[in-house]
């Protein structure tokens, strides 16, 4: 890899970080802090992610989460599993948006549930450090930012931030890894 292919990839992860985490007033979001009454714990989730073909570009999306923003954006889902080292094994649904001119997912939605049918929200957004999503580059590599907003029965009050890195494959699959800390009411 050269000097700029190197120093592009920082800068890319540098805006995935901050566009990951910028809400949509356009200010910034602090991390999940803990407080005396939660409980933290380090996070590590290993997900297999299957995108779904894009909705299309001009598709309503839902609580209309997708940025008004430069570029061309198209609507996408996906489906995955996963495993954690916190929740157990999970199944997951998902929609975002991507910026198919800069490889970008914002706005994404995600809601994970466990074996015993609680659930947790997230909410995500990411960048392609080469490639774009549905391009056939396989293996480019993706690093993102989560954001865990609640859940149901166990998972209720959750909250959290998580680093994801990972490949996107040419395939439309992605393998993902999410390292970061929860917080669970006591």
């Amino acid at each position: 890899m050269s000097i700029l292919q190197r120093l592009t990839a920082v800068v890319a992860l540098i805006a995935a970080l901050a566009s990951c985490h910028a809400d949509q007033s356009g200010g910034t979001q602090t991390l999940a802090l803990p407080d005396a009454t939660r409980s933290g714990y380090e996070l590590s989730i290993t997900q297999y992610l299957t995108n779904d073909a894009p909705l299309g570009p001009g598709e309503p999306q839902p609580s209309d989460h997708c940025p008004n923003a430069p570029g061309t954006w198209i609507a996408g889902s996906g489906r995955s599993t996963a495993v954690s080292n916190v929740f157990g094994d999970l199944t997951e649904v998902e929609v975002y948006c991507i910026n198919a001119d800069r490889g970008e997912l914002s706005g994404g939605i995600a809601t994970w549930t466990d074996a015993a049918g609680d659930t947790i929200s997230m909410s995500f957004g990411a960048t392609l450090l080469r490639g774009f999503a549905y391009a056939p580059t396989p293996n480019a590599p993706i690093i993102g930012f989560a954001r865990f907003t609640g859940g149901t029965g166990k998972w209720s009050g959750i909250a959290g931030d998580a680093l994801i890195t990972g490949r996107q494959n040419g395939d439309g699959t992605a393998e993902l890894n999410y390292k970061g800390m929860v917080y669970l009411p006591d």
